[in-house]
Parts: structure tokens; sequence; C-alpha cells
């Protein structure tokens, strides 16, 4: 059950990965070329309360985003989740998003302006089906968040957004039917695919096939137990 989408991430130009890692209990996000040389930490993180993962480049390969846990200090020790962003023009990072509430980013929307997230509305939840999860579009200039989308008995792990950042498919359970389902990544009605009627099928893992055309998933008859793939 991802929160992102890549806990290890390529560079556009495939010269490069970004990664998470730890060094002496301080979560950071690093950078190593393919060749294994030129191993650098990007980000600032001093905080051992705090854990960065998920990298994602931006498509002109000159920053990326990053996703991270923190606890705040005492007495509160509340829960936190924020958004980065990091420039390698200037090595800078700043915060677009910081929330009490548990999100998922689901990935850059097709202007590269705006960058896709999906949250439980009820803060509490914590059941794998979600009674409502809300979809976000964060400005990566502002940090402003818009609405686009409400989905109702949705899987909040299982809502990829396509390559090209236009669509978002999803899965939503109902009285024990299970449907896939995609939606604009700008809002709008979605679409309904398939509708699995057996009770005893779940369905998992969502993807997008390169071209937007095709998606491929799981069906499993045991939450632990993949039992075969179909498009």
């Amino acid at each position: 059950l991802k929160l992102g989408t890549n806990h290890i991430e390529w560079s556009p130009d495939s010269l490069s990965l970004a990664y998470s890692a730890k060094s002496n209990g301080v979560s950071n996000i690093r950078l190593v070329g393919t060749d294994g040389t030129q191993d650098r930490q990007l980000s600032g993180n001093k905080d051992e309360n705090e854990t960065l993962s998920d990298p994602a480049w931006m498509p002109d390969g000159k920053g990326l985003t990053f996703y991270s846990e923190y606890t705040s200090p005492a007495p509160s020790r509340e829960r936190g989740y924020r958004l980065w962003l990091y420039s390698l023009d200037d090595s800078s990072q700043r915060a677009i998003y910081d929330s009490h509430v548990r999100f998922r980013v689901l990935g850059l929307a097709s202007d590269g302006k705006n960058i896709i997230i999906a949250q439980n509305e009820n803060s509490a939840e914590s059941a794998p089906v979600s009674e409502k999860a809300n979809i976000y579009s964060l400005n990566l200039a502002t940090g402003a968040s818009t609405a686009i989308q409400s989905i109702e008995n949705v899987y909040l792990y299982y809502i990829p957004l396509s390559r090209d950042g236009r669509s978002i498919a999803f899965v939503s359970r109902n009285n024990g039917a299970s449907t896939i389902s995609t939606v604009a990544a700008s809002g709008g009605v979605p679409n309904r695919l398939l509708v699995v009627n057996d009770p005893k099928i779940l369905i998992s893992t969502l993807a997008w096939a390169p071209d937007g055309k095709s998606i491929v998933f799981g069906k499993e008859t045991h939450t632990n137990l993949l039992s075969m793939l179909t498009e």
C-alpha cells in the first residue's frame, strides 16, 4: 500500500536516480548517477522525527517533489504530512502542502504546474475502503489547493494517475461489488469500466499502460494472494 508513486525515481534523462535513505537515523532524499557515482544528498532534513520518501521528477528534470511524515515536538506529538518541492538550480526546497490528514500523491497534472493528491475526508478513518476521498490539485508555485473530485467507497491506495496526467483510475466497492472507473484529472462525471459482482473477488494494484489506452489490474480472492492479471 504505497502512499506515493515511486520509491526510486529515474530522472527524465535516465542518467540519475532519486531515492530516500537514512543516515545516522535521519531521512533524506539523495541523488546518484546510474553508474553509481556522484551519490549526494539533496534535501536538508535534520529531524529524526521526519521521514522523507516518494521522490518524483519534474518533466524538465530541474526539480522534484517528495513526501514526508513527521511528528511535532512534545507535548502535542501530533502526526503531520508534507509535500515538498526541491529545485536543482539553486538547491532550495520548500513545503507546498502541510496537513494533519494523511494523503497520497498521485502525480503531476498534464500542465506540469499542478500536482494531484488524494485524501480521506474523514481524518480519523483508517479502513482500506474510504467512505469518501477527495481529489485535489495543488499549485506548485503557490501551494493553493483546488478540489476537483469526491469519490465514495474508494480504495485510497488504488487511485493511479495516467502518465500524461489527464486521467485518474480508481476502484470503489459498494454492497460487495467492486467497480473500476476513470475520471478526468480536471474533474467531471466518472466513467464506469468494469463491475465485479462476486463479493469474494477484490480488485487491486491498478496501473495505466504507457499510452493511457488500457489498465492492468489484479483480481484477488485473498488480500495477500495475487491470482490473475488481465487487461
